[in-house]
């Protein structure tokens, strides 16, 4: 007993407050607090590594008071109000572990100190960083494991801040109001669940899993996994456009995690998926529930489900949401932009299937078009109208040519004939006559007055 009261008295003599051991974390942070007395407030405070500590390294030391004071992996909070200061180590390594000294330095007499021993410990049973989606309006759920050594610490979660501190949000004795976070534990598992409610865009930023160990004098917060939680609009959400016509079946096919085998599958329809209206749900895989006209089928094997809507009508145009669970995490869900349009008219038909038949309009009347044909306007018409026309300018001028061609033959025909039979008739001799070249004869006939002679060139008789 004397040997007991000898190391106290020394160790106060000494300045050593306390001394304990802090486990870390590898990749992870500690938060280490040191305590010191009321009329110590107004002095200098350190943390520094070295197996002696009047010869150690100070990686900080700061007078200025509630308020962070950085030195590259090492931060110092100086808390007046609370007569203690803080120390942050982190993105641990092997390289940190070492006894750290957190001292009060006092000019004029020992430094008071406390004495940690800081191990660092690479756990395999936790992801160092995750990464979780959520949307407004809708809840995160975060799992959290931790290492069998910390089973029987108080279970931790709190949030970065721009100041570097992480401020606690909910733990097994701590609960930050209002209460939109809530946590449950499985022990045999060594894991907890983190949910957060009613989430808004403020609740995007960076979270830890972690483990409080607190005892007189004693506290340290080990944070083992970092959560990078991003909260995002139900409008940013790309969709799935469909386009169906009037009166025909649409079809949806929706996802969801093989987790989710055994939950409720829902289609609804509405702008946000917290106060859409359900249009059909199914409770059982493989079995197809009718509501109206809206049908939905559950394939487990697959792990999706498929809609049907019947008699497609205009008013079915709108936003859907299918899914699987009902707090909406993106895994959880399909968003489905549907657009309900007229059929195809007959009209559209016969411009896409008979373009001889405009062709044919074009030609017969280049100067208007057919007031029934709806692509008279267009482009393409135009060309046609234009071809047209050169066509019928071109046969017309051939045809004309050609008729010309007829009737310049026909006339040099009719003159040949005519020539050639003058001649003939000039060489024509009557047969009473012989050999009388250069001479003419009168004839007198009968009853007839005498004729005028003719000099008739001179031609062989036969």
């Amino acid at each position: 007993m004397r040997i007991l009261l000898i190391v106290i008295l020394l160790s106060f003599m000494t300045g050593c407050l306390s001394s304990f051991t802090v486990t870390g974390s590898s990749g992870g942070t500690v938060i280490i607090y040191c305590h010191y007395s009321t009329e110590d407030r107004s002095r200098e405070k350190y943390v520094c590594l070295g197996q002696n500590r009047l010869r150690c390294k100070d990686p900080i030391i700061t007078g200025v008071k509630n308020t962070w004071q950085h030195s590259g992996r090492f931060s110092l909070y100086d808390n007046t109000g609370g007569n203690y200061f803080k120390v942050i180590i982190r993105q641990l390594t092997r390289q940190d572990e070492g006894t750290y000294w957190c001292g009060v330095n006092k000019p004029t007499a020992p430094d008071s100190y406390t004495k940690v021993e800081l191990d660092v410990k690479k756990d395999d049973c936790c992801e160092k960083s995750v990464t979780e989606t959520a949307f407004l309006g809708g809840e995160a759920t975060i799992r959290c494991n931790y290492p069998e050594d910390h089973e029987d610490d108080i279970k931790y979660f709190c949030k970065e801040d721009s100041e570097s501190d992480c401020e606690n949000k909910i733990s097994d004795i701590y609960h930050e109001k209002p209460r939109r976070y809530s946590l449950s534990k499985r022990r045999r598992k060594r894991f907890s669940t983190v949910t957060i409610s009613d989430l808004t865009e403020d609740d995007t930023g960076t979270y830890w899993c972690g483990v409080e160990t607190s005892r007189t004098e004693q506290r340290y917060i080990t944070l083992i996994t970092q959560v990078k939680l991003l909260v995002i609009n139900w409008r940013d959400v790309k969709p799935i456009n469909v386009t169906e016509q009037v009166g025909e079946t649409a079809r949806l096919t929706c996802k969801y995690p093989a987790d989710h085998k055994k939950n409720e599958k829902f289609f609804c329809k509405g702008d946000l998926p917290l106060t859409c209206e359900d249009k059909v749900a199914a409770t059982k895989p493989n079995i197809i529930i009718r509501n109206k006209r809206f049908s939905l089928r559950d394939n487990s094997e697959k792990t999706n489900f498929t809609v049907h809507i019947k008699m497609m009508r205009p008013e079915d145009s709108g936003t859907y949401w299918c899914g699987s669970d009902r707090r909406w995490r993106p895994a959880d869900y399909t968003r489905c932009i549907l657009s309900v349009v007229a059929p195809t008219t007959t009209i559209m038909k016969t411009k896409t299937t008979a373009p001889p038949t405009t062709t044919f309009l074009s030609l017969s009347s280049p100067s208007s078009s057919s007031p029934s044909s709806p692509s008279s306007s267009s482009s393409p018409a135009s060309s046609l109208n234009e071809s047209g026309t050169s066509v019928v300018i071109m046969v017309s001028v051939s045809l004309v040519v050609l008729l010309l061609l007829i009737s310049l033959i026909i006339v040099y025909r009719w003159k040949y004939n005519k020539d050639t039979g003058s001649v003939s008739s000039t060489h024509r001799v009557s047969p009473d006559t012989g050999n009388n070249e250069g001479r003419t004869f009168p004839r007198k006939w009968p009853g007839t007055t005498p004729t005028p002679s003719f000099n008739l060139p001179a031609a062989d008789c036969v």
